[in-house]
């Protein structure tokens, strides 16, 4: 994938774990996603262009309006896991791989992958294998039909 759009979608994730971190009120929080995302995108060592803010912000607004559905599909692909124990990282990749392959035309593939470097460099030792194994049974089941 390209430097440019790994560097997209690495902050993309950033944004939205700080969003869906900062505030006990997230799903309610969306009318200030815009000014969180032009506060947060200021400390970053590169300049986001207004169709990457557009981008993002369609991003994380969808997710959010998802968010609740996607949370029981988590629950239904985590096996054993309660989703009160995954850790707040590998909680926020899943709901956006999710988000993307379930609503969006990115290639699984591209998804998945992405999803697996991203855990590999802010989750566990344990995040990759357990991102990867979650996405792809999501993905058997529910995608590929």
């Amino acid at each position: 994938m390209n430097n440019d759009l790994r560097e997209l979608r690495t902050f993309r994730f950033q944004f939205f774990f700080h969003a869906a971190s900062s505030s006990a009120e997230f799903l309610i929080k969306k009318e200030e996603l815009k000014d969180d995302l032009e506060n947060f995108s200021q400390g970053e060592s590169f300049s986001l262009n207004s169709n990457q803010k557009d981008s993002i912000l369609r991003f994380c607004e969808g997710t959010i309006d998802q968010y609740l559905d996607l949370l029981d599909l988590v629950s239904k692909y985590s096996n054993k896991w309660k989703v009160e124990r995954l850790s707040k990282v590998d909680l926020s990749l899943i709901i956006m791989a999710f988000y993307e392959l379930k609503f969006m035309s990115t290639p699984y593939k591209v998804v998945i992958n992405e999803s697996v470097e991203l855990a590999k460099k802010f989750g566990t030792k344990e995040s990759p294998q357990f991102v990867n194994g979650i996405l792809d049974r999501f993905h058997k089941q529910e995608i590929k039909k």
